[in-house]
């Protein structure tokens, strides 16, 4: 089991908003884009997809993002623990300030960059708005 940190950031730009979830990895953040805010009360399961890796900096940042693509806001983050990668799924603990427990991120669909964020057993989250 490797302990590695996670976050997840709102980021508006000119498209609209959407919800960054990251998960350390040893090079860069592996990255998935939701079209809502994971940490909200009975959001999951929720479909996203996924992104090209961040830059390891984006785990405590927020404000603008470089290039005129928009701003971030950091809604959680904490502890990691990875259970188990495969090519189609990733099974993990999340011990942050909002999400704690055990969640599955898997391939779904035909594209290899759909994935479904689910809640395995049961979730602790503090809720909150969308926003």
């Amino acid at each position: 089991m490797d302990t590695l940190r996670y976050a997840i950031l709102q980021h508006r730009d000119r498209a609209g908003e959407h919800w960054d979830f990251l998960i350390e990895q040893p090079a860069a953040l592996a990255t998935w884009k939701f079209p809502n805010n994971p940490t909200a009360r009975d959001a999951l399961p929720m479909e996203g997809v996924r992104i090209a890796d961040h830059r390891k900096a984006y785990l405590d940042y927020e404000g603008p993002v470089r290039g005129d693509w928009g701003h971030v806001r950091r809604v959680d983050g904490g502890i990691c623990d990875i259970l188990e990668t495969a090519e189609a799924a990733w099974r993990f603990e999340l011990r942050g300030g909002r999400l704690a427990g055990r969640f599955t991120l898997r391939l779904c669909g035909a594209g290899a960059d759909r994935w479904r964020l689910e809640a395995d057993g049961e979730r602790n989250s503090q809720g909150g708005k969308s926003s």
